[in-house]
Order: structure tokens, then C-alpha cells, then sequence
């Protein structure tokens, strides 16, 4: 058996901005080095060089990238948990330099533009969706994309506000964003949305059984997340 250590892409790279994109949760952008190349969806690690502070968790995590290729900043986001790495990466000065190293991962929109895409997520999981979705309005590309967004409060809801625009920029984009807030009128947007993904006019590219089941799967997911 091998005992070679894999040698992936790593850059030293500094913290251009960061910013509050929902209670509790922050963005932070770096500079994206002219060589780093990712597909929407992939993740990487990053490594603060020489903290301040420190604890057991150790100086690197691991983050999708919510920010998309065509952006010309690297972006992660984070719920604000009290530990040394997240304090030092919110308090250090704008131009710190930290090490990334990846992308990693196989998250990705699939290939099949005649099979709707369904995106169950809630909290800070939508980091990777941002990413895809942004792509996927900026390609003009042709899939289908239905993402169901759960959130206890709508303050909980990272980057809300802009995938709500992302459906004026892309008719093949649905979101359907539920809080506990909206339970009541979450149950009546699900019916409604049930009876919109079945009509007649969707038959011909979409599997309609599996329609089925997704309306049943959106309202149990849901009720993990606003219950």
C-alpha cells in the first residue's frame, strides 16, 4: 500500500472583506490567486498563519466555496461559534494573509439539462448552492433548479435577499424558502407548489413520481427546521 501524501494546490492568499450575511453568520472574501480554478459546488481548506490565539480545534477548516468563478474573490461563510480560529479570522486586520489549499469535492450541477435539479438544504448548508446557483444564472444554463430553503427564523437565512433576486435573473430558478415563522403560510405554498411541479406543462421533462415524492420530502424537511 502507498503512503504518499497527495500534494494539492495550495496558495497564500489575503482577507479582503467581510460582512454579516445573516445573525450569527458572516461572510469573509479573499484575494483569488490568478491560478485558482474551481467548479461551483467544491470546497476548500483554510489555514491561518500564525494566530494569535489558538485552541484544541487546531488553526485550518475546511468550507465550501460560496462564491462563484466568475468572482474575483474567494468566498466562505460561517455561523460565529465561539472558538479561536472563528474569533481570530473576525478580528484580524483587513489584508491578513491565510494559506487555502483544494478545491476538494465532487458537489457539483449535473450534466442531464432535461432533468430538473432539486436542492434540499437549510442554515449555512446553502454556502456551495450559492456558488452553483450564481453560475448558473451568469451560464444562462438551461437546467431546471427548484431549491428548498429551510430556516428557523428568516434571520437565520444567509444571502436570503439574493437568491430571492436570482429568480428575476433566471426563469429556470424556484426557490421556496421556509421559516418557522411562515409555517402557516409555508403548508399553502408547498400545495401550491405541489400542484405547479406536476402540471401537464412539465410532463415532457420532469419525472413526474419523483415530483411526487419531492412534495412529501419538502414538507418533512421543513418540519425538521420550523417544528
Amino acid at each position: 500500500m502507498s503512503t504518499a501524501v497527495a500534494n494539492w494546490p495550495t496558495f497564500l492568499t489575503k482577507l479582503r472583506d467581510r460582512r454579516e450575511v445573516a445573525e450569527r453568520t458572516m461572510a469573509f472574501c479573499f484575494d483569488k490567486p490568478a491560478s485558482f480554478k474551481f467548479i461551483p459546488g467544491q470546497f476548500l481548506d483554510i489555514t491561518l498563519v500564525n494566530p494569535r490565539d489558538t485552541d484544541s480545534e487546531g488553526n485550518a477548516r475546511g468550507f465550501s466555496i460560496a462564491s462563484a468563478p466568475y468572482e474575483d474573490f474567494i468566498m466562505v461563510a460561517t455561523r460565529l461559534r465561539d472558538t479561536a480560529f472563528k474569533r481570530v479570522l473576525r478580528s484580524v486586520p483587513l489584508g491578513t494573509e491565510v494559506k487555502i489549499e483544494g478545491p476538494f469535492g465532487n458537489l457539483r450541477l449535473h450534466n442531464d439539462k432535461s432533468r430538473a435539479a432539486v436542492v434540499l438544504t437549510g442554515g449555512i448548508g446553502i454556502t456551495p448552492f450559492r456558488s452553483i446557483l450564481l453560475h448558473a444564472a451568469k451560464e444562462k444554463l438551461p437546467h431546471r433548479i427548484f431549491l428548498f430553503y429551510a430556516n428557523r427564523r428568516p434571520e437565520d437565512a444567509a444571502f436570503l435577499a439574493e437568491l430571492q433576486q436570482l429568480e428575476v435573473q433566471n426563469p429556470h430558478y424556484k426557490l421556496i424558502a421556509c421559516t418557522r415563522a411562515s409555517n402557516r403560510a409555508l403548508l399553502a405554498k408547498a400545495a401550491m407548489c405541489s400542484t405547479w411541479l406536476i402540471r401537464p406543462s412539465c410532463a415532457a421533462t420532469v419525472d413526474l413520481g419523483s415530483h411526487k415524492c419531492v412534495s412529501i420530502v419538502h414538507l418533512q424537511f421543513c418540519r425538521m427546521f420550523v417544528s
